[in-house]
């Protein structure tokens, strides 16, 4: 036999989007004569709130629209039967609020991610490598018009100038041989000194430098964590120009964007049912 209630709806609906609800009723003897038919949906505006039909051996059909005003499941969605001032039954109905901002937000990423990777590991050469190149030629400021420019360091020196200059001593020494002909430092105990008395390794990398800079020293903890974030950035820049990962994080990001609007979309459904007390 023939179900009394044919219900065409969406089952999942985009948020603020109108979608429309058709009930065709079939008379039978559980539903006859005059009937009211009244949508009950939380979370939805509907209209018209309530409709009212004779109905006859043809059966009719009455038209809703509905309106999801909240995200998520909407719980007891329903379709209410008054059968002459008697409540009837009740048809439950599935229904889903959706919206599609996830969807946006991985869109947006899938571009968003890939040229911030990009720009940070090869615009933006924060490596120990970049950093020492950086900082291969110095500067220098040219000199005056009329000040005369000092000989080169690689310029040869006359003989007889290099001979005023043994004779003179260390008076013209260079830091370099300075440096060189001072003995060995020693410690406590008249031996060498050790590496773990040395001073500190100057950072050489760009974001080691910036945290020991920026970030107040505490107990001894500063310098190794910057290390470690400058020897992370280092695994992370190898790993970009040789797989170039930014490539496959945007395909990803692109894949669940396509994903969520495939699951977010707007589905129709169709339920045919009998009347269901206390539904």
């Amino acid at each position: 036999m023939k179900e009394p209630v044919i219900v065409n709806y969406y089952r999942r609906m985009r948020v603020q989007r109108v979608f429309p609800l058709t009930v065709d009723l079939q008379a039978s003897e559980a539903l006859n004569g005059r009937v009211q038919v009244r949508p009950i949906i939380p979370g939805a505006f509907v209209t018209p709130g309530i409709r009212e039909v004779e109905l006859g051996p043809p059966g009719s059909t009455l038209r809703f629209s509905v309106t999801p005003m909240a995200w998520g499941r909407l719980p007891h969605a329903r379709i209410s039967l008054f059968q002459n001032g008697r409540h009837a039954g009740n048809v439950p109905l599935p229904m889903k609020g959706v919206r599609q901002l996830d969807t946006w937000l991985f869109l947006f990423l899938a571009f968003l991610v890939p040229a911030a990777i990009f720009f940070f590991t090869s615009h933006l050469d924060w490596s120990r490598a970049g950093n020492v190149k950086a900082h291969d030629e110095p500067l220098q400021m040219s000199h005056a018009a009329d000040t005369p420019a000092p000989e080169d360091a690689t310029t040869p020196i006359p003989d007889a100038n290099r001979q005023r200059a043994e004779a003179m001593g260390g008076a013209f020494r260079t830091p370099a041989k300075a440096e060189a002909s001072q003995p060995p430092q020693t410690g406590e105990k008249g031996g060498e000194r050790s590496p773990a008395t040395m001073e500190p390794k100057r950072p050489s990398g760009a974001i080691e430098r910036m945290i020991v800079h920026e970030v107040p020293e505490f107990e001894g903890l500063t310098r190794p964590v910057a290390v470690q974030m400058q020897d992370c950035y280092e695994i992370f820049q190898r790993t970009e120009k040789q797989y170039r990962i930014s490539l496959y994080v945007g395909g990803a990001f692109l894949a669940l964007a396509l994903i969520s609007c495939f699951m977010n979309r707007s589905t129709r459904a169709r339920k045919q049912s009998g009347l269901v007390q206390g539904a």
